[in-house]
């Protein structure tokens, strides 16, 4: 999510592991089939790209039974009204029409990274409007996404905002900010994978008491695809002591309040350190190999991060969590021309996002992930060219050439 630029420079043998752990077991209970329904959002989307009048969107039928399986569409098909519905009023009638999803498919976590344009990073819950919310995530699914990943925040800001008691507990006002997103992304198909992230200072007993109240009020709600436990809780000024502990605990504690819910963990790229606090129902990594790097070895080098993922998690799903690329070096879209001195050599253009992008999605679909999520849906009016340009939409709000690549790709992955 941040500092990207620092891990290009990873050397390899930091990719050296050690035999896979044992895997988890699951049982699968119900199944749900996917379809696709028409949005009015899609065309003015699909003109910027020149692309065919697309459905808006990816998403859920349920079946029968309260928790799910992602996995590829059927061909037996389903009721497109039901998808994104509620069966009852409000909030509760939301959760009743999302089945939990216990189980992912290959290719079936198709997805973005979303803080909104105008109020990224600490404004995400501070300012922004269900409105936006409700018009990015309509975005999103014109791309073709059925998942959105955001960050859930615990600190001093959301403190001082009235979003969090003293105890670290969720305030009511936090917790309807969290359901405005989440009833906006339903609305157009689409789960949300909520990541967990505390300030350093708040991984005391404050910790417990944030999870617990923002869990335990979706403990049977089936729009929220999993927990992640934290960001990149491997980059070094985060591997602390307390980020250990966090992590060694609280799976259990998700398993206490939500158990049908699944967990992952947003590693940036150590998987080895899982070792030390145990694995996730689901592997994640952030895969941010220098373009470089990417354009010489193709779809291998997303193959061989996944060997090395596998030889620590087994045959658990994986998922890239996060890629992409700044297009901050980009002569008509880019950086402003006084930032070019500030630019890390994994910006490029607009072109080469795109290429990579391709390189990417197509390592994940040979290695048969169980999906990928773009970093991230907008470019940020900030002024860091390594961070501000990573979105599939510009500042404009047009979309940039890998906006197709994405949509394209995730468009084949849901086909029957």
């Amino acid at each position: 999510m941040t500092k990207r630029h620092h891990l290009f420079t990873i050397a390899a043998a930091l990719f050296s592991l050690t035999a896979p752990l044992a895997a988890g077991s699951g049982q699968l209970i119900g199944n749900w089939y996917e379809t696709t329904f028409p949005g009015s959002n899609a065309r003015e989307v699909n003109a910027e790209i020149g692309a065919p009048q697309l459905p808006v969107a990816t998403g859920l039928i349920p079946g029968p039974h309260r928790v799910a399986v992602m996995d590829r569409p059927s061909t037996r098909g389903g009721n497109d009204a039901d998808k994104g519905q509620t069966t009852g009023s409000g909030a509760a009638g939301a959760r009743q029409s999302a089945e939990i999803v216990a189980k992912l498919d290959p290719l079936s976590v198709r997805g973005v990274n979303y803080y909104p344009r105008e109020t990224p990073w600490g404004g995400m819950w501070t300012k922004t409007t269900a409105e936006t919310f409700g018009k990015d995530m309509a975005l999103a699914a014109s791309l073709g996404c059925n998942t959105v990943r955001t960050f859930v925040q615990f600190g001093p800001q959301l403190e001082q905002a009235g979003l969090l008691e003293k105890d670290g507990s969720a305030t009511p006002a936090y917790l309807d900010k969290i359901e405005s997103l989440l009833a906006a992304a339903w609305q157009q198909g689409i789960r949300l994978i909520l990541c967990l992230e505390f300030d350093q200072e708040w991984l005391d007993a404050r910790w417990q008491n944030g999870l617990k109240t923002v869990v335990a009020a979706h403990r049977d709600d089936g729009r929220v695809l999993m927990w992640d436990l934290m960001n990149e809780p491997d980059d070094e000024p985060k591997w602390t002591d307390a980020t250990r502990a966090y992590l060694k605990a609280a799976p259990a504690l998700i398993g206490q309040v939500a158990p049908h819910h699944l967990t992952t963990i947003g590693f940036a790229y150590r998987a080895d350190r899982l070792k030390e606090v145990g694995l996730p129902q689901v592997l994640q990594y952030h895969e941010y190999a220098g373009k470089d790097v990417f354009f010489k070895e193709g779809p291998s080098r997303v193959l061989s991060t996944f060997r090395n993922q596998r030889n620590v998690g087994g045959e658990r799903p994986l998922i890239i969590g996060e890629f992409g690329m700044s297009t901050a070096r980009d002569d008509r879209y880019g950086a402003s021309p006084d930032l070019r001195d500030k630019m890390s050599a994994s910006t490029g253009t607009e072109a080469e996002q795109a290429k990579l992008y391709e390189i990417v999605l197509a390592g994940a679909e040979q290695g048969q992930a169980a999906g990928a999520l773009a970093w991230c849906l907008h470019d940020y009016p900030i002024r860091n060219p390594n961070e501000s340009h990573f979105g599939l939409v510009r500042a404009d709000g047009s979309l940039k050439p890998a906006a197709k690549i994405l949509r394209d790709t995730f468009a084949r992955w849901s086909a029957p």
